[in-house]
């Protein structure tokens, strides 16, 4: 017995993925913003010791979020939009 192709999936399906991918996409996009938006607020507190390392972790981590907003954005902006509202940041 001979194993047959798999079926391939329909374009129904495929862009049902795609929407839910760019759906991910954009939570995690307002996400990221908004941890930016919380670094952005936070005031180091220079009299606590350890703080300059919180302090220097801290803008590691906008820097990595801001850079993935920017990968992301993009990302979406290549498959096409699901929702015609911009993404603010």
């Amino acid at each position: 017995m001979e194993p047959e192709p798999a079926d391939q999936p329909g374009p129904e399906v495929v862009a049902e993925v795609t929407r839910e991918h760019v759906v991910e996409m954009r939570t995690t996009i307002v996400q990221l913003v908004e941890l930016v938006a919380a670094i952005d607020r936070r005031l180091p507190q220079v009299e606590r010791c350890g703080e300059a390392a919180i302090a220097n972790a801290a803008t590691h981590l906008r820097i990595e979020a801001t850079k993935r907003i920017v990968e992301l954005e993009a990302e979406v902006a290549g498959r096409g939009s699901v929702d015609p509202q911009p993404i603010t940041t």
